[in-house]
């Protein structure tokens, strides 16, 4: 669900941000329907809302925010990610858009989780 704007001054911002096309690797959504049940479980329905509309809207900017960006290369050539509340979102660049690979929790080791080639 989209927020509305709270002032005058982000709605000018909110009508200048362009959305980018985002894709979610199965693996990936398997990750988001993990966070989901376990923000549910713990936090309740509310919270889990809550935080998978942040996830959602870091996933539609990521390619506005170059400077949160750290490359991955040692996990997959030409990964990158970003940190969102207590997650890490690893994703390509993919044309005008972005690929989410994963979202992982900040205390996995990448390393150690596989991450699909393309859209696997």
């Amino acid at each position: 669900m989209a927020r509305k704007p709270s002032t005058a001054s982000d709605a000018s911002t909110a009508s200048r941000r362009t959305v980018h096309r985002v894709r979610l690797t199965p693996k990936a959504v398997i990750d988001l329907d993990g966070i989901a049940d376990y923000t549910r479980r713990e936090h309740g329905d509310r919270q889990c809302a809550a935080y998978l509309d942040d996830l959602q809207d870091r996933f539609a900017r990521l390619r506005e925010l170059p400077v949160l960006e750290r490359a991955c290369d040692q996990v997959r050539r030409g990964l990158c990610s970003q940190k969102q509340g207590r997650h890490v979102i690893f994703y390509l660049h993919d044309g005008p858009g972005v690929l989410i690979v994963r979202v992982l929790h900040e205390r996995m080791d990448a390393e150690r989780h596989e991450f699909p080639k393309g859209d696997e």
